[in-house]
């Protein structure tokens, strides 16, 4: 399952990235090659650096987190989406793990 503690972490290693919508229609989060809308209304009306300058940590974590635990609620339709986002997260701190020893 993918925590809270991942998503701050993926966000300080650059494993989580704000970025600004490929289709020109504000801020989303990526996480390996994809990207998802995540902070509604507030997020669209901004860029991914607008977002992150003008949004506490906490609550670019928060609406991240409440994306993704949408897409598992609703596996039938999104679980494979979670769970590539999950084995990125996992990959991607295993690789900073091991670089780190």
């Amino acid at each position: 399952m993918i925590t809270p503690e991942m998503i701050r972490d993926g966000l300080k290693f650059g494993a989580v990235a704000i970025i600004d919508s490929p289709n020109g229609d504000g801020a989303v989060c990526q996480i390996g090659e994809s990207w998802f809308y995540f902070g509604g209304m507030e997020a669209e009306t901004q860029t991914g650096e607008e977002y992150v300058a003008n949004t506490p940590e906490e609550d670019v974590v928060r609406k991240i987190c409440d994306a993704l635990d949408s897409f598992r609620e609703a596996s039938e339709t999104y679980g494979d989406e979670y769970e590539y986002y999950e084995r990125t997260l996992r990959m991607a701190f295993s690789e900073i793990t091991r670089n780190e020893d």
